[in-house]
């Protein structure tokens, strides 16, 4: 059964029903921002676009290889860079192949230079060990946090 809620500026529709709930399908003029994004929004956006690229004639049968070689490298980029920057990544990338057309999967190395930064980098000021200028701390040092010091001596005694 499919059901609607029509409005000027957006449509909801019950997709499915079950004894735990109902999948709803929204839709409406304003696209989320990418920063709001989780991973799994953008995987189901992203095998919407595939299937709209297919029903338009965007993409051809014999290119579908290419398109999920670039998702499934997308997907690898999430595990080594933080997520939104890959989003940012993905749009420009599409972006360029909508305006390019050239083949899905094919390296872009200056999006990825002026997108992508690995998680860990050191780009972020708060992400730096703190520094204290009093007396013999060390980052590493072999200290409790109450000051104790660990036991360096491996010989009981």
């Amino acid at each position: 059964m499919l059901s609607g809620v029509n409005s000027a500026d957006n449509d909801e529709r019950i997709v499915s029903e079950s004894g735990s709930g109902q999948l709803i399908l929204k839709s409406g003029p304003a696209k989320p921002k990418l920063e709001s994004l989780n991973v799994s929004q953008w995987s189901m956006a992203n095998l919407a676009i595939l299937y709209k690229l297919l029903e338009e004639g965007h993409l051809a049968p014999n290119n579908i290889l290419d398109y999920l070689s670039y998702a499934t490298r997308t997907y690898q980029l999430f595990l080594s860079h933080d997520v939104t920057p890959v989003f940012f990544y993905d749009r420009e990338y599409r972006r360029l192949q909508y305006l390019h057309k050239f083949r899905w999967g094919t390296d872009v190395p200056h999006i990825q230079t002026v997108f992508l930064k690995s998680k860990g980098s050191n780009s972020n000021k708060f992400s730096k060990p703190p520094v204290s200028t009093s007396k013999g701390f060390k980052p590493f040092s072999s200290h409790t946090a109450g000051g104790k010091e660990i036991c360096k001596n491996s010989t009981p005694g």
